[in-house]
């Protein structure tokens, strides 16, 4: 009797031990991080633009991340878990004598085609400031997944209201974003 408890106890013993070795979820995917800087770029006329009235401009170019998920270890959209951002700033580039300081507030959004619009990131009120970047503050928990993952690419959108323009000139803003790119290896 004792031989046969001996035995089944190896037995049992012998399965705990293998099983903890095993991954009981079936073997779930490890995932790897990569890191995109990307910018989106806005351009205006502040002709026939009034201070202190709230506005949206869509970018003049847009994001595909299809390009650089294949050169940066041959991974596909299909291999995107989630996608972030880290980091985002805004550059006032032309006029070049101008500020953030002529901004109220800003936010920066992303949309894509048949998909809602995410806002990634806010800054209300925007500091007086003689400085042409400033860094808007991520907006937590909002990501753009399913726009990465999209086929129409993603375009950024500037919520923003102006304290004042320069009169009869031609407005460029960039505004960087450093994405966090989750994918399955």
């Amino acid at each position: 009797m004792r031989l046969k408890n001996l035995l089944t106890f190896s037995l049992i013993c012998g399965f705990f031990i293998t099983q903890s070795a095993c991954d009981p979820t079936g073997g779930t995917p490890t995932t790897t991080t990569l890191i995109h800087n990307t910018s989106f770029d806005f351009q205006f006329n502040s002709t026939g633009r009034a201070p202190n009235v709230a506005e949206v401009q869509n970018s003049v170019n847009s994001l595909d991340l299809a390009q650089f998920l294949a050169t940066s270890g041959n991974f596909t959209k299909a291999d995107i878990v989630k996608v972030s951002a880290e980091t985002v700033d805004l550059e006032v580039v032309f006029p070049s004598t101008e500020t953030v300081s002529f901004l109220k507030d800003a936010r920066l959004k992303t949309t894509s085609t048949g998909l809602s619009t995410v806002e990634v990131a806010a800054l209300n009120p925007v500091p007086s400031s003689s400085a042409d970047v400033i860094a808007l503050p991520i907006i937590s928990g909002h990501e753009i997944t399913q726009q990465a993952k999209g086929n129409s690419g993603i375009m950024g959108q500037l919520a923003f209201t102006a304290n004042s323009y320069v009169a009869n000139r031609p407005y460029e803003i960039e505004v960087r974003v450093k994405l966090l790119i989750q994918v399955n290896v």
